[in-house]
């Protein structure tokens, strides 16, 4: 077999770890008899080459609910009207996912397998998927004590009712000014209840500062009094300098906090399942700073006085809908009462000034702007107040446990194509995702590896296996050794005059103890088996090793290994997950 050369791989960032694959070696000059062959195929005379025809399926999930918002099963093919690309499309695969307290509609029929080409009027498979769940709560930004309270007992309850399979799990995630894994991914209730209790003590804790802050905020408000004074020198200073300075700092916030919700969908994407994230947020609106422009002193408000979040929310959307999330959204505070008639208006930077108002209510429009764009774009939706928060996560709850999954080829487009999907019925709504992209097989890798961190690959085929050494320190770092261990008789490998040669891909992510990850780099490497050592070789190993540097001595690290002919791929974890 061939080696190949040394060769230096950064691994990028990814919120604010510091991770980095320092020196890639691959040390495949000789077989590895192992001791034992984990995933390791028996030797076979005949060529092994995976078949090449493979058609890709995208799907999308769509919850039908009639007029009394309730969930409405026993739907079939021939009641759907799916289109791609603004192009109608034939429903390959179509799937029903059943709660027990939904209504089924008159004279429908029973239950039956529909897969592959699906006729028209056949029913769909009801099948059980499991139940992928993140929680983001914005820490910094919650109600008063009584509020919270019922916010986190609200959340408890809805996981109760979410989780109730083999499969179904939630995570737990916190955010300051980067964000923070408070618990991964598990289905024990009770380890999840006390990880929000956590959150809300946290959040406590914040609270002891508020008179702080508070304080400093009147004495920043009486200085910008002073200094708009004509006598002291009226723009200098002024009110509205301070206003611009805190829309700049309110989009950088938000502008970090969607940066690291893309990452929390991308980890997601590459679970199996019904997939959501439940958005606690505040400061999440269409125009960041907004608040700024509110109040007893606040001036006119143009195009020029905000920052529009428009592309930021619209990359969040996309992101979500390629990795397949859906999205739901809970503003924690009380809507204030409009001040005046305008304050309803639609936020427009392209409208007049008065179009934006002057009372607080004007807050509430423009984080509802900018949450409901969000959720409504991948198929979810919003509470828009405390007290709609039962009856919302009861319907979040629904979601998750009953829809109908539709299936159809893929286009051949990774770019991201509109979709929509139409009932034939009368008196019954669809809500789903606006956008669907096919995933290509580098994404889809990359996409699972990352999920590893936090959830085992549940289609894992080839049993490697990663050995750590200790950590080196080297100043405020440290480089952990790693060897990976491949059985070479799991990797399928096309036959030559002298040698089958095959090609294999690594891909390695690593998280800190405070659940930050790095972006995922891929190395391929090819090698060769000569002739007459066939069946030596699939009684061994290939090695592969490599150093990861890092701020933490243990960091938790994700590495996969691809098939590229085969097809199959393998994912090991150094490092225990946190849940």
């Amino acid at each position: 077999m061939r080696s190949s050369p040394k060769e230096i791989v950064g691994l990028p960032k990814r919120n604010v770890s510091t991770i980095t694959v320092m020196a890639a070696l691959f040390a495949v000059a000789a077989f590895v008899l192992p001791s034992g062959r984990a995933g390791a195929q028996p030797a076979s005379d005949a060529p092994r080459i995976a078949a090449s025809a493979e058609v890709s399926i995208l799907g999308v999930d769509v919850v039908v609910t009639d007029r009394n918002g309730k969930p409405v099963h026993g739907l079939t093919a021939a009641d759907f009207e799916l289109l791609h690309g603004g192009k109608p499309v034939v429903i390959t695969n179509f799937h029903e996912e059943r709660r027990e307290e939904t209504s089924a509609l008159p004279g429908a029929p029973a239950t039956q397998v529909a897969s592959g080409a699906v006729p028209a009027g056949a029913p769909a498979e009801v099948s059980r998927q499991p139940r992928k769940v993140v929680v983001f709560v914005d820490r910094l930004y919650l109600p008063e004590p009584t509020r919270r309270r019922e916010l986190f007992d609200g959340v408890k309850e809805f996981l109760a009712k979410a989780l109730t399979g083999p499969g179904d799990e939630a995570m737990v995630v916190s955010w300051g000014d980067s964000v923070r894994v408070v618990r991964t991914f598990t289905d024990d209730l009770a380890a999840l209840d006390e990880t929000l209790d956590v959150v809300a003590r946290r959040v406590a804790r914040l609270d002891a500062e508020a008179n702080e802050i508070a304080e400093l905020a009147a004495r920043d408000l009486w200085f910008d009094s002073i200094a708009a004074d004509p006598r002291v020198g009226g723009t200098v200073g002024s009110t509205e300098t301070s206003r611009e300075i805190g829309t700049l700092q309110a989009y950088g916030m938000m502008k970090a906090k969607v940066t690291a919700l893309r990452g929390l969908v991308a980890l997601m994407a590459g679970m199996e399942g019904r997939k959501s994230l439940v958005l606690v947020a505040h400061h999440f609106g269409r125009f960041p700073g907004r608040e700024f422009y509110v109040g007893p002193r606040s001036a006119p408000v143009g195009a020029s006085n905000l920052r529009d979040g428009q592309p930021l929310l619209e990359e969040l959307a996309a992101a979500a809908n390629a990795s397949g999330v859906t999205l739901y959204g809970i503003y924690p505070y009380e809507r204030v009462a409009f001040a005046s008639a305008a304050d309803s208006a639609a936020l427009n930077p392209t409208t007049s000034s008065a179009a934006y108002g002057s009372g607080f209510d004007a807050i509430w429009t423009n984080e509802m702007a900018g949450l409901d764009f969000v959720t409504t774009k991948t198929g979810g939706s919003t509470a828009g107040h405390p007290g709609e928060l039962p009856r919302f996560l009861d319907q979040v709850a629904s979601d998750l446990g009953s829809y109908y999954s539709l299936g159809f080829p893929a286009s051949g487009t990774t770019k991201p194509e509109a979709v929509k999907v139409r009932v034939k019925r009368e008196g019954l709504t669809v809500r789903t995702r606006t956008t669907v992209a096919e995933r290509t097989a580098e994404e889809r890798l990359t996409d699972r590896a990352l999920a590893n961190l936090f959830a085992p690959d549940a289609n894992s085929r080839i049993g490697i296996s990663v050995a750590a050494g200790e950590a080196k320190p080297e100043g405020k770092k440290y480089r952990i050794p790693l060897e990976v261990r491949i059985p070479l008789g799991a990797l399928v490998r096309v036959p030559g005059p002298a040698a089958a040669k095959g090609k294999f891909s690594v891909f390695v992510v690593a998280a800190t103890p405070k659940g930050d990850f790095s972006e995922v780099v891929r190395r391929r490497q090819e090698f060769e088996v000569k002739r007459g050592e066939e069946a030596k070789a699939d009684a061994s190993h290939l090695t592969y090793t490599l150093e990861v540097e890092s701020d933490a001595p243990a960091p938790r690290i994700s590495l996969g290994v691809w098939d590229e002919i085969g097809g199959e791929a393998g994912f090991a974890l150094v490092g225990k997950r946190r849940g």
